[in-house]
C-alpha cells in the first residue's frame, strides 16, 4: 500500500493538488509522510462509527452479490445432486463478474449518505441510513431467500466479524513464532553440521589406525 500511496502523492503532485486520505488503525496502513498527500488515521476501535464504507457502502454491496450468488444457486439447485455438487459449479469468474455488477448497483447517493452518517459533512437534507436498495431488488432478494429457506439479514451478513487483516497482536505472534521455526531450523543445521564433523573425525581415526595396524 506504501507503494500506492506514494504513485498516488506523485500524481497529486503533478497536478498540483493537495489531499487529505483517512485510514483506518489497519497494521498494514502505512504511517509515511508526503508532499502533497496528508494521511489522517481514525482513533482505533471506532470502524463501526467513524468509516464510511460500514455505515451501509459494504451492506449494499454485499445484498447484491449474496442476490447474483443466490440467483446462480437456485438456477443449478435441479441439474446438481448434493450442495458439495453446487459448490463447485461456481467459479472464480463466477465471483469476479458478480463483483463486478454489485459494484455497478452501488449509486454514488449511497456513498455519499454513508459520508454523511460517519460525520464528513452536514446531515441536512439527506438520508442518513445510508443503505439505499430500491424496493424491487429488496423484494428480490426477500423471495429469493424464502425460495432457499434462509434469513435474509444472515445470509448477508454471515460474514460481517471475519477477520480481513492482522490485527497488532496476532502480527507478534506471528513474528514470534517465525522466530521460534528459524530458531528450531539454526539448530537442526548445527547438530547436522556437528554430526558430520564427529562422522568425518571417525572416519579420519580409522583410517590412521588402519595406516599403522
Amino acid at each position: 500500500m506504501e507503494q500506492w500511496l506514494r504513485y498516488f502523492n506523485a500524481d497529486m503532485r503533478s497536478q498540483n493538488r493537495n489531499v487529505l486520505i483517512f485510514l483506518d488503525n489497519a497494521e498494514c496502513h502505512p504511517k509515511i509522510k508526503l508532499s502533497n498527500t496528508k494521511i489522517l488515521m481514525l482513533p482505533p476501535n471506532t470502524t463501526s462509527i467513524t468509516q464510511p464504507m460500514d455505515q451501509g457502502v459494504i451492506y449494499t454491496f454485499k445484498s447484491y452479490y449474496r442476490k447474483f450468488l443466490l440467483q446462480s444457486l437456485l438456477c443449478k439447485m435441479d441439474n446438481c445432486s448434493s450442495a458439495h455438487q453446487i459448490a463447485k459449479s461456481i467459479s472464480v469468474l463466477d465471483a469476479v463478474n458478480w463483483i463486478a455488477l454489485a459494484c455497478d448497483n452501488v449509486k454514488a447517493e449511497c456513498v455519499q449518505n454513508c459520508f454523511h452518517k460517519a460525520g464528513f459533512l452536514s446531515n441536512e437534507g439527506t438520508n442518513t441510513n445510508g443503505i439505499d436498495l430500491p424496493e424491487n431488488d429488496l423484494n428480490d432478494i426477500n423471495e429469493e431467500c424464502v425460495i432457499a429457506n434462509v434469513d435474509v439479514e444472515d445470509f448477508i451478513t454471515f460474514d460481517s466479524k471475519l477477520e480481513t487483516h492482522q490485527t497488532h497482536d496476532s502480527a507478534i505472534f506471528l513474528k514470534e513464532e517465525e522466530k521460534e521455526v528459524l530458531n528450531k531450523k539454526e539448530l537442526t543445521t548445527k547438530a547436522r553440521e556437528c554430526a558430520e564433523c564427529a562422522a568425518l573425525k571417525h572416519k579420519k581415526q580409522s583410517n590412521i589406525k588402519n595406516y599403522f595396524f
